[in-house]
């Protein structure tokens, strides 16, 4: 293989294999570029030059073949954006998202940069070059299509404010805002007032009320106690035990799951505790005069925390 050629590439040593294990070879480029190249690629002939050489034999037979060349920014972000635009807009399967969303609204690109000849170069005068690949084209009113003096760029923040679909409430002096700039204006986070919604809760109420923090975390968690426990299995709800313990609903209930504590459920007494475990299942079923399965379970657990205690 050392000395044989593939297009521009000629091998130079062997490589080190590559990440799935394949064969590779070093090979030098007819520029001087360096590359290691599978042992399948060179063969076949797949590759035939580095990057360099591949870019400036493209632009020299662009240049060969000027009647062939129209704009020569097919692999640009804007021509992807543009085919992008004039793709949602010509859809007219009724069952796809493009015609639920542009078609079947009206919404569609002006006869002037809806056409090959020419339509590209005069959208693209009119709306500029991509500021950054932060960018997208956004439509700034959304009940019109794309046509001059209704496209810009924007980043992704302004334009999910600019959709159909965002949550809009009435603000000061009546005029519609954004429910999500109002929760982050009295620092509510947006999935705090999006849960709320969920829940029941106005738009007004949802974006404004206060989060109660009198249960988050801060720091270190508070240990679990004896007493705590106690306290816990005493309770008949997990609100009752929150309220008691000064803890939170969900570390109520987390708490309640580890110890096999369950609201409502029977409270066993220690001379129970004993027979489950002293006796088979059929006995203890007997004399307790309780399912098999809650026996099975309740002996399942008590054997867990026995293991825990090292007993």
């Amino acid at each position: 293989m050392i000395g044989s050629k593939s297009g521009k590439w000629t091998v130079v040593a062997p490589a080190q294999n590559n990440g799935h294990g394949q064969a590779c070879w070093l090979c030098r480029c007819d520029c001087g570029a360096e590359r290691a190249i599978r042992t399948t690629d060179i063969k076949r002939g797949i590759t035939r030059g580095c990057r360099e050489c591949q870019v400036r034999e493209l632009g020299l037979r662009s240049k060969i073949h000027k009647h062939t060349l129209t704009h020569g920014a097919s692999r640009t972000s804007e021509y992807k954006i543009w085919v992008g635009m004039r793709h949602r807009c010509a859809c007219r399967r009724a069952d796809h998202v493009c015609f639920r969303s542009y078609g079947s609204k009206g919404i569609a690109v002006c006869p002037e940069w809806d056409t090959l000849s020419g339509g590209y170069q005069a959208w693209l005068a009119h709306v500029g070059p991509r500021p950054s690949m932060d960018h997208s084209l956004d439509r700034i009113d959304g009940a019109r299509g794309y046509e001059p003096g209704n496209v810009r760029w924007v980043t992704w923040g302004v334009q999910i404010r600019n959709r159909s679909n965002s949550l809009v409430m009435s603000g000061a002096n009546g005029i519609n805002v954004v429910m999500q700039d109002v929760a982050i204006e009295n620092g509510i986070h947006p999935g705090t007032a999006s849960n709320r919604l969920r829940r029941g809760w106005t738009r007004d109420a949802a974006a404004s009320a206060p989060v109660d923090v009198r249960f988050r975390k801060n720091g270190e968690s508070v240990p679990w106690s004896d007493a705590d426990d106690t306290t816990l299995r005493a309770s008949s709800s997990p609100e009752e035990a929150a309220a008691a313990l000064g803890r939170s609903r969900s570390a109520v209930k987390v708490r309640a799951y580890r110890i096999g504590y369950a609201f409502g459920a029977h409270q066993w007494t220690p001379g129970e505790e004993a027979i489950v475990l002293g006796f088979s299942t059929a006995e203890a079923v007997e004399r307790l005069g309780m399912s098999a399965n809650a026996i099975r379970t309740k002996k399942c657990r008590l054997r867990k925390a026995m293991r825990e205690r090292g007993e």
